[in-house]
């Protein structure tokens, strides 16, 4: 009935539950059933393809709870392990794990202005949307919303989520996405953008209370041919950065370390900082185009950010095309590398475009290996 718990003895199901259209609380068991355990049960869709939810599918208009539990081997078209439509879903101290979707959410898919929570260490690792053209390997979400707390985890060491398109991690058209309590995105692939994660359609990304797109090890690197760390792009787009969050250790193949941006989406950084990442060719930290706004204020710092290859450019930050803006306040661009413009590299209309240094901000100790622009480069 509506509002049942069910305890599920310990021990690996096999088969897919279903779908689920009432109000329901999923919790391992003790053998006698009698009381929670704390892990030791594992539901198994074994392969088996679906269209929504290789696990399960969740909706409309239902709260689902899945605890304890890990919910693996998923396959469907869209939401490899979970499909949610129009419903409410909370993960505590659940792992979403070997879920495969053709198109869309390798590991969970949420659409029509569904909200999810994951709590107590869940994770979302080892999933994938691979098919041409597929986004979203770990998450996809559609106009939802998803909060992460307590040190949950999107990717992990050596169990990343990977994208053939966007989104290695997280794809999020529309709605929000917020990181809390150490939470983190990391060793995740998209191919393309956004290895970390790809946000568009509007869609606002928060980090907060030191939670971090990668991490302080290397090993855990988001990885994608631009925007590593994160791909932001469209208007009304935004990643939020705050109360010591970082995006740190991420991998382009070619423009953005850290951060993409661009299409008249923003970046807004309150004490929180962009450090340690790489790109091959231009802004090893941020990469921003056409109508971004940068906002860098109150203690945040960009720093020992590189471009690798020889002709690389902004280490730090490279601006490129028309009327970008980007304002540092009581902030600092350090210790930045590239073969040439080490800290900032602005290129295109300069009469548009604009690079503001407000008070107590630096830009210092970049190094151009090769050439020009230590500092600062403008052409």
């Amino acid at each position: 009935q509506a509002g049942d718990t069910l305890y599920v003895e310990k021990g690996k199901w096999i088969g897919r539950i279903g779908t689920i259209t009432k109000d329901l609380t999923i919790i391992a068991a003790q053998n006698d059933c009698q009381e929670a355990a704390s892990a030791g049960v594992t539901i198994d869709g074994h392969d088996t393809s679906s269209s929504f939810g290789g696990v399960a599918e969740i909706g409309p208009e239902v709260d689902v709870t899945f605890v304890n539990l890990t919910l693996t081997n998923g396959d469907a078209t869209e939401g490899g392990i979970l499909y949610v439509k129009n419903a409410n879903l909370i993960l505590d101290s659940t792992n979403l794990t070997f879920g495969n979707a053709s198109k869309s959410g390798g590991g969970l898919q949420l659409v029509e202005n569904s909200t999810a929570v994951m709590k107590n260490n869940s994770e979302i690792v080892n999933c994938s949307a691979v098919d041409e053209g597929a986004v979203g390997g770990g998450v996809a979400m559609f106009d939802s919303h998803l909060s992460l707390y307590d040190t949950s985890r999107i990717g992990d060491y050596l169990e990343g989520n990977l994208s053939t398109l966007s989104g290695g991690g997280v794809y999020i058209d529309g709605g929000t996405l917020t990181l809390h309590d150490t939470s983190r995105i990391r060793s995740n692939q998209a191919y393309d953008y956004g290895g970390g994660i790809f946000a568009l359609g509007g869609a606002t990304v928060t980090l907060q209370d030191s939670a971090s797109i990668g991490y302080v090890f290397a090993s855990a690197n988001n990885m994608a041919a631009d925007g590593a760390g994160i791909f932001l792009e469209g208007n009304g787009t935004s990643l939020v950065m705050e109360d010591n969050s970082t995006i740190q250790n991420n991998t382009a193949g070619g423009y953005g370390g850290g951060v993409f941006i661009r299409a008249g989406s923003r970046l807004s950084m309150n004490s929180a900082s962009i450090i340690d990442n790489d790109a091959v060719n231009r802004g090893g930290g941020i990469y921003t185009q056409d109508a971004a706004r940068v906002d860098i204020d109150n203690g945040s710092l960009i720093a020992n950010n590189r471009t690798t290859d020889s002709l690389g450019t902004g280490g730090g930050l490279y601006i490129y095309g028309d009327s970008v803006t980007i304002t540092i306040t009581h902030s600092s661009v350090m210790t930045n590398t590239a073969d040439y413009y080490g800290g900032v590299r602005i290129f295109g209309d300069q009469s548009t475009s604009q690079l503001i240094l407000e008070s107590g901000s630096s830009i210092s100790y970049n190094e151009a290996t090769v050439g020009d622009g230590g500092g600062i480069g403008v052409f």
